[in-house]
């Protein structure tokens, strides 16, 4: 439209000139004029027509790639929305996990507290136990050293000794002793064996061993210092009187159990009634230095059956 325009602005002021400048004199020069104006007048309407058609074209071009970009743009929005959806989704799946996160953190935190409680419950157990168990330890100590203070322990003291000439018959004369339990507990089993062995002028003269080896004996009570036990000896000491010695050793061998152990006990002791004549035939406990002279001699005397249960 504005191409038409223009030519008739142009067309209207080639005329106006001519009529003013009296260009148009004769006929050829208005039929120039007028041919010229029609030619500018249907050029002006070409080009406007071209470009109505050009304007609309491209129109019709904007308009499709318009609804082509809105076409992309919904799809777009749909693949937006969807995101959008899936993101609140997963969003809801994350802040759901989140919660299930943070209820199982709470829950092993607490597991974690009472976990710690039973550890140092535990500990506190374990040092209770040990305090205990070392309590016991000692007290199991203490429990066997008495169970073993308090075992039977016969024990025969040279206080107690004596040989004693019968007043009906002064060649017979009898062994007098006492077997004394120190322990708490009772002497079983007891078994005894004594053995007379004269010293004369320097040197053992007469081994005096009575009929019986081995006497046998009750029971013997723990705590019991009373047990007074006659040991005869019918015949005088051929062809001496006993009297008739410078001195008489006494060996007596013990056997015994203890009536918790049951496991048999084995002990020697050893006296010397020195200056027979002169001492009321006491005896006394043996310095070292006899004990291992007697030691010496019986064993090599053949009488080493003395000193052995």
């Amino acid at each position: 439209m504005r191409y038409i325009i223009i030519t008739l602005v142009i067309a209207a002021i080639l005329a106006l000139l001519s009529y003013f400048l009296d260009f148009v004199n004769n006929k050829s020069d208005k039929v120039f004029l007028i041919t010229i104006s029609i030619i500018l007048i249907l050029t002006g309407l070409f080009f406007s027509v071209k470009s109505e058609i050009l304007k609309d074209s491209d129109e019709k071009f904007k308009v499709k790639k318009i609804d082509t970009t809105l076409n992309n743009t919904i799809t777009l929005k749909k693949k937006a929305d969807s995101i959008i959806e899936n993101l609140n989704e997963s969003l809801e799946k994350t802040i759901k996990i989140k919660k299930n996160i943070d209820s199982q953190n709470k829950k092993l935190g607490d597991i974690e507290k009472d976990v710690k409680l039973q550890i140092k419950t535990l500990n506190s157990t374990l040092k209770q136990t040990e305090i205990f168990q070392k309590m016991v330890d000692e007290q199991n100590k203490r429990d066997i050293a008495q169970f073993e203070r308090d075992a039977a322990k016969i024990e025969i003291f040279s206080g107690d000794i004596k040989l004693i000439n019968l007043p009906e018959n002064n060649d017979k004369y009898k062994l007098k002793f006492y077997l004394r339990n120190s322990g708490k507990r009772k002497a079983t089993n007891v078994k005894i064996n004594s053995n007379l062995l004269f010293y004369k002028n320097g040197k053992f003269a007469f081994v005096y061993e009575p009929d019986s080896l081995m006497i046998d004996f009750n029971d013997i009570l723990g705590s019991d210092f009373n047990s007074n036990n006659n040991f005869p000896y019918l015949e005088s000491v051929y062809p001496y009187n006993i009297r008739e010695f410078d001195s008489a050793f006494l060996i007596i061998k013990l056997i015994y159990e203890d009536e918790s152990f049951k496991k048999p006990i084995k002990e020697n002791f050893l006296f010397i009634c020195p200056e027979i004549e002169k001492n009321s035939l006491k005896f006394y406990n043996l310095t070292d230095n006899q004990i291992s002279n007697l030691t010496e001699y019986i064993n090599n005397s053949n009488f080493s059956f003395l000193l052995s249960n």
